[in-house]
């Protein structure tokens, strides 16, 4: 019978990481559109680095969920050890897209 409880327990956890790693990474974008003198530029980076942002936080979150019912069940690890292993696995993920979306909503706002 498949429990689903390590997959809620991956994605849940994933999903707050990445919301706060989300959170610094949208400050941080912030700090560094301060000096940015059209202001509809740096709202049209940040409105896309947060749209991105959230994208990458829900997929990263499926994925967790998904991975560890696959370390479950298809590779007979721990219930914990997989748990913890997703959770590594799509934070890592999910904050390697985050930034990148980040780094490229600048350029594609128009800002220089």
């Amino acid at each position: 019978m498949r429990n689903n409880l390590p997959a809620v327990v991956s994605a849940l956890a994933t999903f707050i990481l990445l919301a706060i790693i989300g959170f610094l990474m949208v400050v941080a974008q912030i700090i560094a559109l301060n000096g940015v003198i059209d202001q509809s530029k740096a709202s049209t980076s940040i409105g896309m680095g947060f749209l991105c942002q959230s994208l990458s936080i829900l997929l990263a979150s499926i994925f967790a969920g998904w991975f560890a019912n696959t370390l479950i069940m298809k590779f007979d690890w721990n219930r914990t050890a997989a748990v913890i292993a997703s959770v590594i696995i799509g934070t890592l993920l999910g904050a390697a897209i985050s930034l990148i979306s980040v780094v490229l909503s600048i350029p594609m706002a128009g800002i220089r």
